[in-house]
């Protein structure tokens, strides 16, 4: 048990080497539409329909009715790339090779944080070994975790179909039944906003086998603040229409059920996105959905250019 112990610190170490070295992004293109291409080391140019993270080397070409946005993330300038234009992405930011950029504006803050975050989420990626046998049923649950409203739902991972759940919040029991699925969804009933000190118990044929030792917190929201967050996701939507920075806002809002699930549909629209995958991996394990995480982790692991 010491020496795996061992191992998985040599591990964490190790990858937060190989993490630092990672190139930062340069700038983030958005709305991509019509013919837009790009080309890395490997010299080959593919088709871009996605949100993407551009690093320093790239070229972006786009042909005839191709256009989309680009934003920079040294000053925040947010420019339309229109059709028949080449870029490259130098450590600055943007040098135009042929064509021309045009309606540059302030891109309103929305990736004010998200290169610091990028560099951030690569730790969480990291697989880690397993113990070859489990001695003892034993479950975590988000320790910190927004809900409200219109994000209502509390989720942990499902350790095995055999068992069922009783979630407590403030003194409040509420049952759940066991299911095949990945993870258990609750939608929390309606509470006044503040804090509240909530923990889940597994349960074997109606007997309480696991109980945590410590509680962990869930803060509803007032309607105000749930209004102010639907407010900001309307005027991403307007900006761009994946769902990659939807999910990063309400991630970085603690919000992590709907990040979550906004990532899950945005993956089912994006699934060779591989740069994007850290950012969902590190949701898993702000859920504490290690198996989810695992499985995830490998297969970004397995596409790392």
């Amino acid at each position: 048990m010491k020496k795996t112990f061992v191992l998985d610190i040599i591990l964490i170490l190790f990858s937060g080497i190989v993490f630092a070295a990672f190139n930062e992004p340069v700038v983030l293109l958005i709305k991509p539409e019509g013919n837009v291409l790009y080309k890395n080391k490997d010299n080959k140019w593919k088709k871009i329909n996605r949100t993407k993270f551009l690093f320093q080397g790239y070229e972006v070409k786009t042909g005839i009715n191709g256009n989309c946005i680009l934003i920079n993330y040294e000053n925040n300038q947010q420019s339309q790339m229109i059709e028949n234009t080449t870029i490259k992405i130098i450590d600055s930011g943007i040098a135009i090779v042929k064509g021309d950029l045009k309606d540059k504006s302030n891109g309103e803050g929305i990736i004010s944080n998200l290169k610091k975050k990028y560099m951030h989420v690569q730790q969480y990626a990291v697989v880690m070994r397993s113990a070859n046998t489990v001695r003892n049923v034993k479950l975590l649950t988000a320790q910190n975790v927004v809900i409200s409203k219109s994000f209502p739902y509390l989720v942990w991972e499902n350790i095995g179909p055999i068992y069922s759940y009783c979630i407590n919040i403030n003194d409040k029991k509420y049952d759940i039944l066991g299911t095949e699925r990945d993870m258990i969804r609750f939608k929390v009933p309606l509470l006044e906003p503040g804090e509240y000190q909530y923990f889940v118990e597994v349960k074997y044929k109606d007997k309480i086998i696991y109980k945590p030792r410590k509680k962990c917190t869930l803060t509803w929201l007032s309607d105000e603040e749930n209004n102010e967050i639907s407010k900001k996701i309307e005027s991403i939507k307007k900006i761009n229409k994946d769902l990659f920075l939807i999910a990063n806002l309400l991630d970085d809002l603690n919000l992590y059920v709907p990040a979550m699930d906004n990532y899950h549909k945005y993956f089912q629209d994006n699934q060779l996105a591989n740069d994007m995958r850290p950012f969902l991996i590190k949701v898993y394990s702000e859920l504490k959905m290690k198996n989810l995480k695992k499985r995830l982790s490998q297969l970004y692991q397995s596409h790392v250019d």
